[in-house]
């Protein structure tokens, strides 16, 4: 999602949510193609952990922040809200309130930065590079580079080194000692499941706010529900997925709220990801209290790391970090070359029929090195066929 973060607001993170609405917002003007809004239901029981006034107030709020560029919000009561959602479980249904976000294919959007960024003879993007090592020069670093496909190295030089690395900078930059970096992060593991589409009948995203004070999203896509997430602390991987307690829990939340007994069965897919969230001195263990805000930090004299945020913000986390390494250069910044349409839209979202040629375009074009590439980012969805599958491997296959 793109979205200002409205359980945030528990926190009075009223700055963060301000600044990731209007993010929500611009965004939805520059790619229009991959982000949509959509309308979000809060529904309110009796034995609700917040009363549907008090959810009134808060998307009110909300809308607030936004200066009310969001698109209004409302109330429905319990007859209007099953027209819409019929699945809802109808025992103590008091309405419910409703704001807008919207939803996006985040591997598409950040393919099309990357493509963008590239219209600049002047970059470079590389993919399944490891920085294995650094080291200080008089005017800046030599970086060695492997190459984890064929396992080639090389060296590279820069003046200024930034690390954008997310949930991953504690492991890798304590890697180099000329950092003397200490852990600043908070591992938060979120995890996702893909639902069958007609366990759940409803055109709308919904809120269901447990009463643990969590939040939890159920929102649906043309051929599944995707339901999330969960907030716990573990170590970081890359190739982590859902716990069974983890599962348990989003499955006792939906049958909390929805008719028909989902069960494990009704699963399609699976995913989890870990927010790089950085640690609050006063809460070191809370992830609930732990603040969305990113950081930047120096710990050397050309090397920035920045770390925390999310998403939605990730335009402006980028155009801090630049604005201070253009300062040291003497240089002026101006926001709004960030703020212009991106140039150059990803294959996959031009064309809505997946074929060979399709594919071998994606291939040729994107400079795709693996067949996961395709499959899991560049036609990126809750289930792939079978076919889909085929075709991709025989494409790769051809290719090489």
């Amino acid at each position: 999602m793109l979205h200002g973060g409205i359980r945030y607001l528990e926190n009075l993170d009223f700055e963060l949510v301000k600044e990731a609405l209007f993010e929500k917002n611009l965004w939805l003007k520059l790619t229009p193609h991959i982000v949509k809004e959509k309308r979000f239901y809060l529904p309110v029981y009796k034995d609700s952990l917040r009363p549907l006034w008090q959810m009134s107030i808060g998307v009110f709020l909300y809308d607030l922040l936004s200066f009310f560029k969001n698109s209004p919000h409302g109330k429905k009561n319990p007859a209007e809200l099953l027209k819409d959602i019929p699945s809802l479980k109808k025992k103590d249904l008091c309405g419910a309130a409703y704001y807008y976000d919207a939803v996006v294919d985040d591997a598409k959007l950040a393919l099309e930065c990357l493509y963008d960024a590239l219209e600049n003879p002047k970059v470079h993007a590389q993919s399944y590079i490891g920085l294995t090592d650094v080291k200080p020069t008089s005017d800046g670093y030599i970086l060695e580079l492997t190459d984890q496909i064929t396992h080639e190295t090389k060296q590279v030089t820069c003046e200024q080194l930034v690390f954008a690395t997310g949930p991953f900078t504690d492991t890798l930059l304590k890697q180099f000692s000329y950092l003397k970096w200490q852990d600043k992060l908070i591992a938060s593991k979120g995890s996702h499941l893909w639902i069958k589409k007609e366990r759940i009948q409803s055109k709308y995203p919904i809120v269901m706010t447990p009463k643990d004070g969590r939040v939890i999203f159920v929102i649906p896509y043309e051929d599944a529900i995707l339901v999330g997430t969960t907030e716990t602390n573990e170590p970081v991987s890359f190739n982590q997925g859902p716990s069974d307690s983890e599962v348990d829990y989003l499955l006792t939340n939906l049958n909390d709220y929805f008719e028909g007994d989902i069960q494990r069965s009704d699963i399609i897919g699976s995913f989890a990801g870990t927010r790089p969230l950085v640690k609050d001195p006063d809460h070191p263990n809370d992830l609930s209290k732990t603040a969305r805000e990113h950081q930047i930090y120096r710990p050397h004299e050309n090397t920035f790391v920045i770390i925390g945020g999310k998403y939605t913000t990730f335009r402006i986390m980028a155009s801090h970090i630049t604005a201070q390494i253009l300062r040291k250069r003497n240089l002026a910044y101006n926001s709004h070359f960030s703020k212009r349409p991106l140039r150059v839209q990803s294959l996959s979202t031009q064309e809505t029929q997946v074929d060979e040629k399709l594919i071998k375009n994606i291939i040729n074009k994107e400079h795709v090195r693996r067949q996961e590439d395709i499959l899991r980012r560049r036609l990126s969805g809750a289930t792939q066929s079978q076919e889909t599958i085929e075709l991709v491997n025989k494409a790769f296959t051809e290719q090489l």
